[in-house]
């Protein structure tokens, strides 16, 4: 704990995408992500929480998945870009912060 804030003192956390000084990803900047509409990875047609549609469950199939934010987005763009490239993990953090989802809180794989 006391790393971090020697660390924030001379290194402060700065928005990734405004520049505003507190958080890798400010809350204004993260009120204005687009969120994704829920559909089935089998079928790609709307589904209530990202689950497969019964009709469409295989053997080795996906149960489900959830799409947070639109790529699209080029805010979405610039901080998958800083994860990925920039081998930031903590804007993982500071983005799902405060999410919960119907799946709990625990996840297979962050792609």
């Amino acid at each position: 704990m006391i790393i971090d804030a020697v660390i924030d003192l001379f290194f402060p956390r700065l928005c990734v995408l405004c520049g505003k000084e507190g958080k890798l990803i400010c809350n204004s900047c993260r009120n204005e992500l687009e969120f994704c509409e829920q559909i089935c990875p089998e079928c790609e047609k709307a589904s209530l929480m990202g689950w497969t549609h019964e009709k469409c469950v295989s053997k080795f199939g996906l149960d489900g998945l959830v799409c947070v934010y639109c790529y699209q987005d080029e805010k979405v763009k610039n901080i998958i870009d800083k994860v990925k490239f920039g081998f930031n993990r903590h804007l993982l953090v500071d983005l799902l912060q405060g999410m919960v989802f119907e799946i709990g809180d625990e996840f297979d794989l962050v792609v």
